[in-house]
């Protein structure tokens, strides 16, 4: 609860500049509902349990990703890149409560109370695997569809304005800044690099702890898809505490949380539709260790709640690109 209080102080913190945060203008009441849909999803989490009756959780059947690999080498980073597509494929593929996938119905009636309505709109998600799976952390899948043929919503999405439409909250200097770029004889198309991301509040006094993290990040226009994993690399030691081949956090005297996460979208044609695309996207979320038991119940429930923002924010700048075009 501290942490939500933390977010929505800092939220009405960042917007004080540019629009007056007052609940009797359209712009107020529209951030006042979608924080309140944020803290009643927290809370809703806090009262259910994850997993089944089988002793870890139901984590032995959740969905494996491959965040947090060790990337010492070009051949790590590729044989990341190799496992992130697959794993892509395979949350994509899956389909419905057969394979574990349940409809997540609390995120589709708070995106339907936002105008204009999302075409085809779906939020699902399912249990982790492993430790992550243990703890309760679920993967969240999401589609729509938004008004930009495929390669051309793909050359936007890799763009610092595309960066900066799927993710709001990291310090904009690093968008696409390579810390490490790798050549993959592979996809010689592909790009693939490591980067490095921060969150800092920019509340006084500060909401939370600075969130920091390094990922490796593939653009691949062959597949139509953009994927973001954290790693663990030699740039910006430590991890989670779900691992054990670096210091959690980086060591006591980093100053700063790690925030660890996975991310894959790709972008699909529509029968008859040659300017519009579906786009689907999956997240996975641990926003930091110093959240103690509420660690599962804050990363689910803000990725649960941030694919209408991020489909909404996506759609302006589709929009915008598509005016551009046809003029």
């Amino acid at each position: 609860a501290r942490h939500v209080a933390g977010i929505c102080r800092d939220l009405r913190f960042r917007c004080r500049g540019c629009c007056p945060w007052d609940p009797r203008t359209a712009r107020g009441e529209m951030a006042e509902r979608r924080l309140r849909n944020i803290v009643c999803a927290v809370v809703a989490a806090g009262s259910t349990s994850e997993g089944s009756d089988d002793g870890d959780g139901g984590a032995a059947r959740g969905l494996r990703l491959s965040v947090e690999r060790l990337v010492a080498s070009p051949s790590d980073a590729f044989a990341l890149a190799t496992a992130m597509l697959e794993e892509t494929e395979l949350v994509f593929r899956a389909d419905g409560p057969s394979d574990g996938w349940a409809s997540e119905e609390g995120a589709i009636r708070a995106s339907a109370s936002e105008s204009p309505p999302l075409e085809g709109f779906a939020v699902e998600s399912r249990l982790m695997g492993g430790l992550f799976g243990r703890a309760g952390f679920r993967i969240y899948r999401a589609r729509c569809v938004l008004p930009l043929a495929p390669p051309a919503m793909h050359a936007l999405l890799v763009s610092p304005e595309g960066y900066a439409a799927i993710d709001t909250t990291s310090a904009s200097e690093d968008y696409g800044r390579a810390v490490e770029a790798f050549r993959w004889p592979d996809r010689p198309d592909a790009k693939l690099q490591v980067e490095h991301f921060k969150r800092v509040s920019d509340a006084d006094p500060p909401a939370y702890t600075p969130r920091n993290g390094a990922v490796l990040n593939l653009h691949d226009r062959s597949t139509l898809s953009w994927l973001s994993y954290s790693i663990l690399h030699r740039s910006l030691p430590g991890g989670s505490r779900f691992q054990t081949e670096m210091p959690t956090d980086g060591g006591p005297s980093s100053g700063s949380v790690r925030l660890t996460y996975a991310l894959g979208l790709q972008l699909f044609p529509l029968p008859g539709r040659p300017d519009e695309c579906q786009v689907k996207l999956f997240r996975f979320g641990d926003i930091g260790s110093d959240l103690g038991a509420a660690q599962a119940r804050v990363g689910n429930a803000t990725v649960c709640m941030s694919f209408d923002h991020t489909f909404r924010r996506i759609a302006v700048k589709a929009a915008k690109r598509r005016g551009c075009e046809d003029s």
